[in-house]
């Protein structure tokens, strides 16, 4: 067989964040492709390098990262992060884990002709989220199929949702419980324009 093995490798980019990165490719002697793993913490100004400002979450992500390539074929990525030391926030439903909080976020991507979230599972003491989104190729949401949303002492529910028109989707919901009542205190105010009047339209409220 024929390969290029990288020792492990540090690298520390300008604001000082440490990343540990091996990378190995398999040219012949079996299934030819690429396995990399990489050991890092995403920050602000890392995530500001890929164009990603607004996200609704601040502090350090402790992350593993794996990417499998067979051949020429769809690159398969898990990223593993701990949120422990980051504040996420969930405007559309006032809702915010604090610093310190427990967090858990596994991801498990497909990169083809175009990206697959064939995994996403959010775990917080408060908020759960278990399922798989489907994107189109400009990485815009197609559909999602989610086997748990729960939040708190509000709702614990099943959905399909997939996107019909522009800013237009139809839900299928089942589970447990909606407490319409909590929920409605937890939607912000309707000038808002942070996506809750999607959700009150949703469940048909």
């Amino acid at each position: 067989s024929l390969g290029l093995v990288g020792s492990e490798m540090c690298i520390r980019d300008r604001d000082g964040v440490e990343s540990k990165l091996q990378w190995t490719e398999v040219y012949s002697g079996g299934p030819t492709g690429t396995r990399m793993d990489l050991s890092s913490t995403a920050t602000a100004g890392v995530l500001a390098g890929f164009g990603l400002t607004d996200l609704p979450l601040s502090g350090a992500i402790p992350f593993e990262l794996s990417l499998r390539q067979e051949g020429s074929g769809d690159s398969r990525i898990k990223i593993d992060a701990n949120l422990e030391a980051t504040e996420l926030s969930l405007p559309a439903l006032s809702w915010k884990k604090a610093t310190g909080a427990r967090g858990k976020l596994e991801l498990e991507l497909t990169d083809g002709d175009s990206l697959s979230v064939d995994r996403v599972q959010l775990d917080t003491a408060e908020l759960d989220i278990d399922g798989k989104i489907e994107l189109d190729p400009e990485g815009g949401f197609l559909s999602g199929e989610f086997q748990r949303l729960a939040l708190k002492d509000t709702f614990d529910i099943a959905s399909t949702v997939r996107r019909t028109g522009t800013d237009q989707y139809v839900a299928v919901i089942s589970g447990k419980f909606i407490d319409v009542v909590k929920l409605r205190e937890r939607l912000p105010p309707d000038d808002t324009n942070d996506g809750s009047d999607r959700i009150l339209s949703l469940i048909h409220i």
